[in-house]
């Protein structure tokens, strides 16, 4: 059995084995760093060994480790390690990383909904797209935005029934860990609710006879040839009212307006100058 008596204070000896001093890499690229620490009372002390950089602070622990995403610009890469005596020993090398050569876009892609789509107002729409590039799946982060409502959601696919009435552009976009930006977007149009107004009266007039009554028959009849037409009465509500202007024929309630319904002569001649009716209902 032997006894190691250490006297003094000699601290743990380090030695960075790789990479050399003045090492450049591009931006983005995994650099491996091995190292060695000793000491006279402890021995081996690798696996304690604490790697950090002056840009990007801590990066591991052990004799060797690897950094994947070095920030561009000079670093000191400083390994150290400390003894049961809390003697620190060190050692550095300076490695530059420089900007690389362009990236490429990520790749961007709209899944749904098609270009075009016509949606209802208030209906939920779900948006879907892809997105990937180099180093990956980049789909989580794609950040949907309307040019018409602005921020719409963030993920792969989002769900919104917001979206205003009119036209929109949808932009699908995301930013992959070089900074480059891929994007893609889609046109679509929300369609207002449509508004029903049913018809509270009706009746039709014959050119060939202007003095008889139709209002009481089964059927509304139109034609080119001789002229018949349909007029239908209807109750319009739920606009703002408009402030009228003075009347000169008293203060009564206006007359209700008519809409008049004509069967144009050319559809008349197409159809071989047929007559067509419309059942009341």
């Amino acid at each position: 059995q032997s006894v190691t008596i250490v006297a003094g204070k000699t601290p743990p000896t380090v030695t960075v084995l790789a990479p050399a001093n003045g090492t450049t890499a591009p931006v983005w690229t995994p650099i491996t760093f091995r190292g060695s620490a000793t000491d006279a009372g402890d021995g081996d002390l690798g696996a304690n060994l604490h790697w950090s950089s002056s840009l990007d602070g801590a990066m591991g622990t052990g004799a060797t480790v690897t950094a994947t995403r070095l920030s561009r610009g000079v670093h000191l890469i400083t390994a150290q390690a400390t003894d049961s005596r809390r003697l620190t020993g060190k050692d550095s090398v300076v490695v530059v990383i420089t900007a690389g050569p362009p990236t490429h876009a990520p790749d961007v892609s709209i899944v749904a909904p098609a270009p075009g789509a016509a949606l209802a107002l208030g209906e939920p729409v779900t948006f879907t797209a892809t997105a990937a590039d180099d180093s990956g799946d980049l789909s989580a982060g794609i950040v949907w935005v309307s040019d018409a409502d602005g921020l719409l959601g963030v993920g792969r696919e989002i769900t919104t029934s917001g979206l205003s009435a009119g036209a929109h552009r949808v932009t699908a976009s995301v930013v992959d860990p070089s900074g480059a930006l891929g994007s893609a977007s889609v046109s679509v149009t929300v369609m207002p609710t449509p508004v029903v107004f049913p018809a509270v009266a009706d009746a039709w007039t014959d050119q060939l006879a202007p003095a008889s009554n139709q209002g009481g028959g089964l059927a509304l009849e139109l034609d080119g040839q001789p002229t018949r037409r349909i007029y239908l009465r209807f109750a319009v509500r739920g606009f703002p009212r408009r402030r009228s202007r003075a009347r000169s024929c008293g203060s009564g309630p206006p007359p209700p307006r008519r809409r008049a319904v004509t069967w144009p002569e050319s559809s008349a001649r197409s159809a071989a100058r047929g007559t067509s009716s419309v059942s009341r209902t």
